[in-house]
């Protein structure tokens, strides 16, 4: 049986800075992964692998399927990869070269083990929200001393604040 576990992360404390730390180069990872779409010709939008928070990218969307790309997915209608070869190699290397960040490691620092679920981080500001869902498929959570763990409707009335914010 799973259950659902809130938790709070007050601004100054050492696995804050951390978390906010590694936004910090997810947001500048997917702004590159985003550069390098719009480039490309794409309208922006990509999907990549669920084993990264950021890069690890699978596929960029297309109103039309370009030349010499294949289809990324079967489940994403309109999303495209280079296919191998000399006359992609130039857009594979900077596909390959985005940085890349992967779930665990973001998910390590709450100390939060899962192989098919994630939790689910909010930062803004004061402090950072963290939901996760322990005792499905062996997943579990050994927060860090600093992460006061509050009731659902606390996390709903913090989370409500931090989505006014951005």
């Amino acid at each position: 049986m799973s259950t659902t576990r809130f938790y709070k992360i007050q601004k100054g404390t050492e696995t804050f800075q951390k978390v906010a730390d590694m936004i910090v180069q997810i947001r500048a990872a997917n702004k590159a992964a985003e550069n390098l779409a719009i480039e490309i010709g794409s309208t922006g939008q990509m999907i990549h692998s669920d084993h990264y928070v950021a890069g690890g990218i699978t596929g960029f969307e297309f109103y039309q399927q370009p030349e010499g790309w294949r289809k990324a997915s079967k489940h994403f209608h309109g999303y495209y990869f280079p296919k191998s070869g000399k006359e992609n190699k130039q857009t594979l290397n900077a596909i390959y070269a985005l940085p890349k960040i992967e779930r665990r490691t973001l998910s390590a620092l709450i100390g939060y083990k899962g192989i098919f679920s994630q939790p689910g981080i909010m930062e803004r500001g004061e402090y950072v929200l963290v939901v996760a869902t322990v005792g499905n498929m062996g997943s579990s959570i050994e927060p860090t001393p600093d992460m006061i763990e509050i009731l659902g409707s606390e996390y709903d009335e913090l989370a409500k604040k931090l989505e006014e914010i951005a």
